[in-house]
């Protein structure tokens, strides 16, 4: 009961942060993320034994591009290159294929993957039609954590059949069915009640992407800790590991998603 109400609460206060955030103003959600993004940086270079710093000097020329609101030739060109990379990511996982931990691969997944979810995950919130508090970005997570929360509950009740063992051995396709339930029941309460401005059928649309885009964010996430030999990314959240676990999906997700709000809506 204590690690449960440990756990419960440091959840809170996660989501309490991010939220209040949101709600106050541009500069407030970039500085935000931009503390997130080092402090997963942070984690990341550690599960791949990388000591280098120039990582985190890509993070601050990226948010620096992002605060001074500088949308060169460089933003659509990180995102396509994010969503290659990361689709590139699908592919070994799904494939069973290792990649070798070389430079080139590294500083993929620090730049392109990681740098790059949190560079989008800020430019959705910049998208946002009606500006600050940014419902739209408030929305994302609000389907991100309905979909952790749903796959939660009903992988531990009813989960049976292993989605992907060899990586997440607690992960189920009952598990997945149910978090992609919850999101698509929560993008219809969002489209109803916290952002019509965008059709009901796009936040369907969003909802299928942001769960079975999160899904994969956190199954790479895994087999970068099984890598590396570790439970948890971090132990900056007790009862929930670094700060890494609790972002994995959307650092993955924010590329496509961004890409979705940006070209097609």
């Amino acid at each position: 009961m204590g690690d449960l109400l440990v756990r419960s609460l440091s959840g809170l206060i996660y989501v309490a942060l991010i939220l209040s955030t949101l709600f106050l103003d541009r500069n407030w959600t970039i500085l935000l993320f931009g503390f997130l993004g080092f402090l997963t940086l942070q984690e990341l270079l550690n599960l791949l034994r990388s000591k280098s710093y120039l990582p985190y000097l890509l993070l601050f020329i990226g948010f620096v591009l992002l605060y001074i609101e500088k949308d060169t030739i460089f933003v659509p060109a990180i995102l396509i290159a994010s969503c290659i990379f990361n689709t590139l990511l699908a592919y070994q996982l799904f494939a069973s294929i290792q990649l070798k931990n070389n430079l080139l691969y590294r500083y993929g997944l620090c730049f392109l993957y990681l740098i790059g979810g949190f560079m989008f995950i800020t430019k959705i919130a910049d998208a946002d039609i009606v500006n600050y508090p940014s419902k739209l970005l408030v929305s994302i997570f609000l389907l991100i954590w309905a979909s952790d929360s749903f796959a939660y509950l009903i992988g531990v009740n009813f989960g049976k059949r292993k989605l992907f063992p060899s990586v997440s051995p607690n992960k189920s396709v009952e598990g997945f069915i149910g978090g992609l339930a919850g999101a698509v029941l929560v993008s219809i309460i969002v489209a109803l009640k916290i952002y019509p401005s965008i059709a009901i059928g796009n936040w369907i649309v969003i909802a299928i992407l942001t769960s079975t885009l999160g899904t994969i964010g956190d199954l790479v996430q895994s087999k970068l800790k099984r890598t590396a030999g570790v439970k948890d990314s971090g132990k900056i959240m007790p009862g929930h590991g670094g700060i890494y676990d609790r972002l994995d999906s959307i650092i993955y997700t924010s590329p496509f998603i961004y890409t979705y709000l940006y070209f097609i809506i």
